[in-house]
C-alpha cells in the first residue's frame, strides 16, 4: 500500500526546505558553470604533453578558450634566460601549480631529493603550437606567489613585482593580467614563467593559465570583474544600509555588526580574485594589501559571531564571542608586527578557528531554530550555504580541492545569506509594522478613553499629540470664552430621587449638552456635579450659539417631564471672555487639566446671577463687544455689577434668545421702555423708574428683571438714596 507524502503543516518548515533546495540547485549551477565555462568546453585533447600543447586543430569558435593543463616543464632554483635553450635537468609538473611539497632531484644539493617549501625561485615552461587560422593569441595570467615575469619567444611580455634569487633582489606583487601574442605562421610560441617568492607561505603559479583569442580572454576577464564588482557593490550597499538601520534605532546593535561584517567581506572581495583593489591603488606596497587581505579574513568570524550574539543572546554565549575576539586579536597582532614569512604561516592555524566558528554558528542557529526564534529557520539555510562556500574556499586555498572556479565563493555565499536575511528583515519589519499598527490602534483606543476624562482639544491647545506627551506644569496663555451652566435647585430635586435616578437624570441632561458644545467648536473642560464648565477657543459667537441651543433643548426636555407628570427644571448659563492660562496642575502621580483665570471666576459668578435675575443666559459686556455677528442675537443690558474683591464693574447682559419665543417677544416688545426705566433708576429717579417697571410687569408679569428693579425702587424710595450713588449693584458674596 502506498503511503501519502508527509504534510508539512508548519509554513516555516516548508519555507526552510524550499530554501535549502534552492541554494543547493544554485550552488550546483555555480560549480558546474564555473568549471565548464572556464575552459570554454574545450575537449580534453588540448592538453600540455611533455611541455608542449598542440593547438593546430583548435577552432576558437567551436572549442572556446583552452586552459593550459598538463605536463609543464619545471626548473627549480633557475630563472630561465630569455633566448637560451631549455636545460635538460628540468622535470615534469602537472598541472602547473604551487611548488610547496614537491620532491625535486637536484644532485648538486641533495641526491635523495628535497621537499620544497614556499620560499625560493623557479621557472615554468610550455611551448604552444598555434593554429594557422589565428593571428593573435591572448594569454590570461593568474596570480603567482609572489612575483612573476613572463617571457614569450625571448621577449618579456608581463611582470608582477620583480623576480630575484634572494629576498633582497626581488619585489613581491600580486597582479593577474593578460597579454596578446602575435602568431607567426609555422612558428611555435615559447612561454617561460619566472617566479620567485621569499615572503608568502605558497610559492609558484596560483591559478589557471588560459589561452584563447583576445575577445575570448577579454570576455573571461570582464565576466570576473563584473561578477566581483556586483558582489562588492551589493554587499557594500547592504552594509551601509544596515548602518542606516542602526543609526535610526540604536537599541538594536545587530545591524551595526552585520554592516561591519558586510564591509569586511566586500573589501576582501576586491582584494582577491582579479585584485581590483590593487588595480585601483597601484602604488600601495604589497605588504599593505597582503595584510589587509589577512585582516579581513581574520575579522570575519568574530564579527559574524558578534552579529549572531546581538540577534540570539540566549543561544550565543558572550564568553564564547569574547574568546573568538581574543584569538582574532592575537592573530591580527602577528600579522601586524611580524614578517610575512611568519604571519602567512599562521593561516592554516586560523583556518581551524574558522571551521570551529562555522560549526559553532551552525549549532547555534540550529538551537535557535529549534527554539523557534524569529527568523532562525530561514537564517540557518543561508548560514549553511555561506559556511559551505567558506569551507570550499579553504580547501581550494590549501590545494585540497582542485576544481577551478572563476573567483572565490565566500562573497557569493554571503550574498545568498543576505538574500535569506532579507526575508528575515522583511519578516521583522512586517512584524514590527503589525505591532506598530496594533500599538497605534491601542493608542487610539487609549486616547479615545482618556479623551473622555482629558479632552483632545485640551491636548491640541497644548500642542501635544497624545496623552503620554502631557507633563506636569505644561501650560499656555490665550484668550478664550468660558461657559458655565447649572441646574437650579438641583439639591432639592435630587432629594426626591434615588441615587440611580439621580445619575440617570444628570447623564441624560448632560448627555444632551455635551454634543451641542462640541457642535459649536467648544469642549467640556469639566463637570462639577450638575454644572458644566466649557471652553471655546474660537469665536465667542460659538459659545453663545451653544448656550441658546442648550436652552432650546432644556425646553424640549421640560416638555417631556411635564408630559410625564414631573416638575420642569431651570438651567442658568453664564458666559464671559478673557485671558486665561490653560495647563496641568497636581503632582507627578496625579494631575489634571484646568484653566486658571479671573475670567473663569467671573463666568462662574455670572452664571450664579441667573438665579437672582431669573434669567436663562447672562453674558458680560466684554463678551458682547467681542461678538462677530451680534445682530443674530437679541440682548438687553440689565445691570452693572461689581463683584466682591474687584475694582472694576461689569456690564450684565441678558440674552433674550434663551427664553421661549413667546417670552422673548414680550421682552423685545418692552425693550425701549425697559431701557428708559433703567436710565431713570441709575439717575436716582426711583419713583419714575418704579412706575415704568410696573407698567412693563402689567403686560409681562414673568419679566423677573423688571420685578427685581421694582422692588429695589420701592426700597430706595423708602430708605433714600445712598451716599456715593453710582447706579452699580455691589455683590457682597462670591
Amino acid at each position: 500500500m502506498l503511503s501519502a507524502p508527509p504534510v508539512y503543516r508548519n509554513s516555516r518548515i516548508r519555507i526552510f526546505i524550499l530554501f535549502l533546495n534552492l541554494i543547493f540547485v544554485f550552488l550546483s549551477v555555480v560549480l558546474l558553470s564555473s568549471s565548464c565555462t572556464k575552459s570554454g568546453d574545450a575537449p580534453q585533447a588540448f592538453s600540455v604533453n611533455d611541455g608542449t600543447i598542440d593547438l593546430t586543430q583548435w577552432n576558437p569558435e567551436r572549442d572556446g578558450a583552452v586552459p593550459l593543463k598538463g605536463e609543464w616543464k619545471f626548473f627549480w632554483n633557475t630563472l630561465l634566460p630569455a633566448n637560451e635553450p631549455l636545460p635538460e635537468d628540468g622535470f615534469i609538473l602537472a598541472p602547473p601549480t604551487i611548488w610547496n611539497g614537491l620532491q625535486t632531484v637536484d644532485p648538486r644539493e641533495n641526491p635523495e631529493g628535497q621537499k620544497l617549501n614556499g620560499e625560493g625561485y623557479a621557472s615554468y615552461a610550455v611551448t604552444i603550437r598555434p593554429p594557422a587560422s589565428v593571428a593573435i593569441l591572448a594569454i590570461k595570467i593568474p596570480d603567482a606567489g609572489s612575483s612573476m615575469t613572463v617571457i614569450a619567444n625571448g621577449e618579456t611580455v608581463y611582470t608582477a613585482g620583480r623576480v630575484g634569487t634572494s629576498e633582497d633582489s626581488f619585489t613581491p606583487y600580486y597582479r593577474p593580467g593578460t597579454v596578446d601574442l602575435i602568431v607567426s605562421p609555422g612558428k611555435d610560441i615559447d612561454l617561460r614563467f619566472q617566479v620567485a617568492n621569499f615572503v608568502d607561505r605558497h610559492g609558484g603559479i596560483q591559478g589557471e593559465v588560459l589561452v584563447g583569442t583576445p575577445a575570448q580572454i577579454d570576455a573571461v576577464v570582464r565576466r570576473n570583474i563584473v561578477y566581483e564588482m556586483f558582489l562588492f557593490g551589493s554587499i557594500l550597499i547592504i552594509g551601509f544600509y544596515h548602518f542606516g538601520l542602526y543609526i535610526l534605532r540604536k537599541q538594536d546593535s545587530s545591524p551595526f555588526w552585520f554592516g561591519l561584517f558586510c564591509i569586511d567581506i566586500a573589501l576582501r572581495t576586491i582584494l582577491m580574485g582579479e585584485r581590483l583593489f590593487q588595480t585601483a591603488f597601484p602604488g600601495l606596497p604589497w605588504i599593505v594589501t597582503n595584510r589587509l587581505e589577512f585582516f579581513t579574513g581574520y575579522l570575519s568570524i568574530p564579527l559574524f559571531l558578534t552579529f549572531l550574539y546581538s540577534l540570539y543572546p540566549q543561544e550565543v554565549k558572550l564568553r564564547v564571542v569574547q574568546a573568538f575576539w581574543l584569538i582574532a586579536a592575537a592573530f591580527l597582532a602577528v600579522v601586524s608586527f611580524t614578517h610575512p614569512t611568519f604571519y602567512t604561516e599562521s593561516l592554516p592555524y586560523y583556518e581551524v578557528v574558522i571551521v570551529a566558528g562555522i560549526a559553532l554558528v551552525v549549532a547555534t542557529m540550529g538551537l535557535a531554530a529549534r527554539r523557534r526564534r524569529p527568523g532562525a529557520i530561514q537564517a540557518l539555510g543561508g548560514i549553511l550555504f555561506l559556511g559551505g562556500c567558506v569551507v570550499l574556499d579553504l580547501l581550494r586555498l590549501e590545494q585540497i580541492f582542485t576544481i577551478e572556479l572563476f573567483t572565490t565563493l565566500t562573497p557569493l555565499g554571503l550574498f545568498v545569506f543576505i538574500l535569506s536575511k532579507s526575508y528575515i528583515i522583511s519578516e521583522r519589519f512586517s512584524r514590527a509594522y503589525r505591532t506598530a499598527e496594533q500599538l497605534a490602534d491601542e493608542m487610539k483606543e487609549l486616547n479615545s478613553a482618556y479623551s473622555k476624562f482629558f479632552p483632545e482639544e485640551f491636548l491640541r491647545l497644548l500642542a501635544r499629540g497624545n496623552i503620554t506627551e502631557i507633563g506636569l506644569g505644561d501650560h499656555r496663555s490665550m484668550e478664550m470664552t468660558v461657559l458655565f451652566s447649572d441646574i437650579r435647585s438641583f439639591t432639592e430635586l435630587s432629594e426626591s430621587m434615588t441615587p440611580e435616578q439621580n445619575f440617570h437624570f444628570l447623564n441624560s441632561l448632560l448627555g444632551e449638552a455635551g454634543p451641542i458644545i462640541r457642535k459649536h467648536d467648544g469642549f467640556v473642560d469639566k463637570y462639577i456635579g450638575d454644572s458644566i464648565m466649557a471652553l471655546f477657543p474660537g469665536s465667542p459667537d460659538h459659545a453663545l450659539d451653544a448656550a441658546v441651543e442648550i436652552q432650546a433643548k432644556v425646553r424640549q426636555f421640560n416638555q417631556e417631564r411635564i408630559d410625564a407628570g414631573l416638575e420642569p427644571i431651570d438651567v442658568g448659563i453664564g458666559i464671559h471672555f478673557g485671558p486665561m492660562i490653560l495647563g496641568t496642575i497636581g503632582e507627578n502621580e496625579r494631575m489634571q487639566g484646568t484653566v486658571i483665570s479671573d475670567a473663569v471666576n467671573l463666568a462662574s459668578r455670572i452664571e450664579g446671577l441667573t438665579r437672582a435675575y431669573h434669567s436663562t443666559i447672562l453674558i458680560t459686556g466684554e463678551l458682547l463687544d467681542r461678538l462677530e455677528q451680534r445682530e443674530r442675537f437679541h440682548f438687553r443690558e440689565i445691570d452693572i455689577v461689581r463683584v466682591k474683591g474687584k475694582k472694576n464693574a461689569v456690564r450684565l447682559i441678558e440674552v433674550l434668545d434663551g427664553f421661549s419665543p413667546a417670552q422673548r417677544e414680550l421682552h423685545e416688545k418692552h425693550a425701549d421702555a425697559f431701557h428708559r426705566a433703567i436710565e431713570s433708576f441709575r439717575s436716582g429717579d426711583f419713583t419714575s423708574a418704579q412706575a415704568q417697571f410696573e407698567t412693563i410687569l402689567s403686560d409681562d408679569p414673568d419679566d423677573g428683571v423688571a420685578r427685581i428693579y421694582s422692588r429695589r425702587c420701592q426700597r430706595l424710595v423708602e430708605k433714600g438714596i445712598p451716599e456715593n450713588w453710582e447706579g452699580i449693584t455691589e455683590l457682597r458674596y462670591k
